[in-house]
């Protein structure tokens, strides 16, 4: 399962990259095409829907490579086995939360879709495609904050002897 999510989170990683490529590509054209006085319409919407996409497709990625920013002014001054349960406990509160922001975007997305919602704007863009793929890429996030969490767990199992210390 590890390696099936590192390699689903890493394809979603490499898809942001791409998206940034072609975003930047596009922004460029766009200077240049407003330059001789003929705008590209668009895209700012198309921008913003990129860069939502490049977030929440990159944040499992990031959580499988354990880099998300962690405040250890604590947990350095504890001794290990009680910044494990800190762990767990924050770990918790990450599942807890990512599953709640995992259901509601998922039916932010089937409900921004059964109604047929768009980006106001010269181009309307529909918003349930981005919205779903922001759902996929939280949901997988909480998969791979899942998977993080049964590591600490075993790591915290395989150290049970010491715990008489």
């Amino acid at each position: 399962m590890r390696n099936f999510l590192s390699r689903l989170s890493e394809i979603s990683a490499n898809v942001c990259g791409w998206l940034l490529m072609v975003l930047m590509a596009l922004l460029f054209l766009d200077i240049v095409c407003r330059t001789v006085g003929y705008p590209i319409l668009g895209v700012a919407e198309i921008s913003m829907c990129v860069m939502l996409t490049t977030v929440y497709l990159g944040l499992a990625n990031c959580e499988v490579a354990r880099g998300h920013v962690k405040v250890e002014f604590l947990t350095e001054r504890m001794s290990p086995r009680m910044a494990k349960w800190v762990a767990v406990f924050t770990g918790i509160l990450s599942i807890f939360t990512l599953a709640v922001c995992s259901w509601a975007m998922t039916m932010n997305a089937i409900d921004s879709y059964t109604g047929d919602e768009a980006m106001a704007g010269l181009v309307p863009i529909p918003v349930w495609p981005i919205k779903a793929i922001m759902a996929a890429g939280i949901i997988l996030y909480l998969l791979a904050t899942l998977l993080n969490f049964s590591l600490t767990l075993r790591e915290l199992r395989d150290r049970r002897p010491d715990a008489s210390a």
